[in-house]
């Protein structure tokens, strides 16, 4: 189940940042660095499973 929810975190993580990228673009500011916080909280989760999975 860990290494499922490593991949499953990747994938949400590859998809916040294309939609940061987006939002970037567009110049839209609020959705940008709303998903800049969701990522940073993915990216911790993601650390936590690799850790606990001793990668």
């Amino acid at each position: 189940m860990m290494k499922q929810d490593v991949k499953d975190e990747q994938v949400a993580i590859d998809l916040y940042k294309e939609i940061i990228a987006r939002a970037d673009k567009e110049a839209d500011t609020t959705t940008k660095q709303l998903f800049e916080t969701i990522l940073a909280e993915e990216e911790d989760h993601l650390d936590l499973f690799r850790g606990l999975l001793g990668k």
